[in-house]
């Protein structure tokens, strides 16, 4: 049981501090696009976080009676999970693309923080679609079972 606890909270310190460094980043001193970049990372990575708790949840003794009422009455979330299992998995790949494109093209070009400070939105907004372009043939074939 105690190994179990260790397990379900592993990684809530990380999780605090991200969710204080997304607020942080967040002030006038952060003016870089790079640190919007770097937001919108922190936050695909909360909700990769918080998707992982079904999971955690159905590994548990104390929640099994929980989850197996989960399973009868609501099975639409374990789709959803698995749906975003794949999801998140395709997003923090690009994200990291992104965030490496970034600092390459900053390096390179004198106008990249203007372009990114106006257009980080639209490119995270193509992330999110593009992942889950990505995932659908994984809901479409099956493949997430």
């Amino acid at each position: 049981m105690i190994v179990a606890g260790i397990w379900v909270c592993y990684g809530v310190p990380s999780f605090c501090l991200v969710i204080f460094f997304l607020f942080f980043l967040g002030k006038p001193e952060f003016k870089y696009s790079f640190y919007r970049v770097l937001q919108c990372d922190m936050t695909i990575n909360i909700l990769c976080y918080l998707n992982t708790w079904i999971s955690r949840l159905y590994h548990i003794e104390t929640t099994i009676p929980f989850m197996i009422w989960v399973h009868d009455n609501a099975y639409f979330v374990f789709r959803v999970y698995r749906f975003f299992v794949n999801y998140y998995h395709s997003a923090q790949s690009l994200s990291v693309i992104i965030m490496a494109a970034h600092r390459f093209w900053s390096s390179k070009s004198t106008s990249s923080n203007r372009f990114w400070s106006i257009y980080y939105g639209h490119v995270y907004i193509g992330l999110a679609v593009t992942s889950g372009i990505l995932t659908m043939p994984n809901v479409f074939l099956g493949l997430y079972a």
